[in-house]
């Protein structure tokens, strides 16, 4: 079966999203603050997600 390792790779697709859009979309440092932590909580979602699903070999 065809495994990914996603811990090896970082995803700062959203925080990296989020720096790009500021001179087009101004966001409160609240909103920052809440995007970044949704991200984060995402990412720990979805890692475990993987692991449940085989396509990780550790939890998170």
């Amino acid at each position: 079966m065809f495994r990914i390792d996603l811990h090896t790779h970082r995803h700062p697709y959203a925080l990296a999203a989020s720096l790009a859009t500021i001179p087009f979309v101004p966001l409160s440092l609240t909103q920052y603050v809440w995007l970044i932590g949704f991200w984060f909580i995402m990412h720990i979602v979805s890692t475990y997600l993987g692991y449940l699903g085989g396509l990780r070999d550790r939890p998170i």
